[in-house]
């Protein structure tokens, strides 16, 4: 059973890559389906969550005192403004998503994952200004837009793994595969992920499992 987590920078076209990835590999593709299942357990619009995975973490603290009003029959609000809390979750759901095979998008999954063994974990990433123009190319974006966002999402993720898990989602040994997905195509990346996916793999099942070993903090 496969599992990957792509930790993407901002203009790798990581979404693209790894829908691909997961359609080839015959695996689910984990990216805001965690987003509506969180805002669904915590009784929270969709929009607010994802502000969140965005934002910084005192962010839910302003809707603290808002916790009941969007309760519904059968829902339990979770405290928002509980950083762990939500920490705890979002984990817990990686890890159910994993279990039956996933392509797992951002939100620290090879730390999340570190333990599984047949887990392929993939770092995209590549020179700033290749990665702006990049964006350009794939969104059909203006460059200043491109720019703004680069700052803005690239910051915010690496924000979001320093605060929760005290990593820099940067370091390569927290990687099987770092690829710049900028000097190569899209394509070739995605061959790539799905060669390192059924090496480790065949690896799992003849049970060679010392390359599995990791730094995790």
């Amino acid at each position: 059973m496969s599992v990957v987590t792509i930790s993407a920078a901002y203009g790798t076209g990581g979404r693209l890559i790894g829908a691909e990835v997961a359609r080839r590999l015959g695996l689910r593709f984990v990216d805001e389906v965690i987003t509506a299942a969180l805002a669904e357990h915590f009784v929270r619009p969709v929009r607010e969550v994802a502000a969140h995975e965005t934002q910084e973490p005192s962010f839910w603290g302003h809707f603290a005192p808002l916790a009941g009003l969007w309760c519904a029959p059968g829902y339990s609000a979770g405290p928002l403004d509980d950083d762990q809390a939500y920490r705890t979750r979002a984990e817990q759901m990686i890890r159910e998503f994993a279990a039956c095979g996933a392509v797992v998008i951002g939100r620290g999954g090879a730390l999340v994952l570190a333990d599984r063994g047949d887990a392929l974990h993939v770092r995209l990433d590549g020179p700033a200004e290749a990665r702006i123009a990049q964006a350009v190319e794939l969104g059909g974006l203006d460059e200043r837009t491109a720019r703004r966002r680069q700052k803005h999402v690239d910051r915010a993720r690496e924000h979001y793994v320093r605060h929760y898990y005290h990593a820099d989602i940067t370091d390569p040994h927290y990687f099987d595969l770092v690829i710049d997905a900028t000097s190569l195509p899209l394509a070739t990346c995605v061959e790539v992920i799905i060669a390192g996916a059924r090496n480790v793999d065949e690896l799992e099942r003849i049970g060679v499992c010392a390359h599995r070993l990791r730094r995790t903090g």
